[in-house]
């Protein structure tokens, strides 16, 4: 089985509701797809390992794929031993591997811009398994290079709730076609700013411009591991 791994760029987004969903294939075998970190590894004869947002383990059988760092990854795959579908762990082939764009929150505000994006409120999602924030979006643009930040703002945070700005730079784009992309972003960063004890409350503000269809503020639970 060919395996693939690819690095998916912010024109382009591929975006499910599902953590860890399926479909038969052709040779009626079950195909299954789950957002998760990949961590490389060398142990027990394999060269990286997927913990999947639902904290499934999934080892490769035989693959070609080479992980380097720790990264935020979208895959579709099969079980080697269909027994194994409801096990904590378990091995199997990957189809492909598309690596996501995963990103800090900083508390630098340079550079950020105030371009207006547009994020769907039934489309932005916490992991289960992972302190990650998966935040699919629409933007204009198609000419210049943009910049998405999930900034930090110790101003308006408090010791109960940390405020985060999901900031869009469009570098003065005047191309205005309707793009999309997925960012996600690593909550544990939120300890570098504020002393969490358990957990915190956290609220994203997004300059949506003068589109009234989408959101222009999500919260969310941060907990401590």
């Amino acid at each position: 089985m060919k395996q693939i791994l690819r690095t998916i760029p912010i024109l382009l987004v591929l975006v499910f509701t599902s953590i860890l969903s399926s479909c038969n294939d052709d040779d009626n075998k079950t195909t299954y797809q789950a957002f998760g970190l990949a961590y490389p590894m060398s142990r027990g004869g394999y060269n990286f390992k997927i913990v999947t947002d639902n904290g499934h383990v999934l080892f490769p059988a035989g693959s070609s794929v080479t992980i380097k760092n720790t990264c935020r990854v979208y895959s579709t795959f099969t079980f080697v031993n269909d027994n194994d579908v409801n096990k904590d762990s378990a091995e199997v082939n990957f189809n492909y591997i598309n690596k996501l764009l995963y990103k800090p929150i900083t508390n630098q505000d340079t550079s950020l811009g105030h371009s207006p994006i547009y994020v769907s409120k039934n489309k932005i999602w916490q992991s289960q398994c992972h302190p990650i924030l998966n935040i699919p979006f629409e933007y204009e643009g198609g000419q210049e290079k943009h910049m998405v930040s999930l900034y930090y703002n110790s101003e308006t945070s408090s010791t109960d709730t940390v405020m985060l700005e999901f900031r869009h730079n469009d570098n003065s784009d005047s191309y205005h076609k309707r793009l999309s992309g997925l960012v996600c972003y690593d909550l544990s960063c939120i300890e570098d700013f504020v002393t969490v004890t358990d957990s915190i409350v956290y609220t994203v503000t997004i300059n949506r411009g003068t589109t009234q269809s989408y959101i222009n503020k999500w919260s969310g639970v941060y907990k401590k591991n």
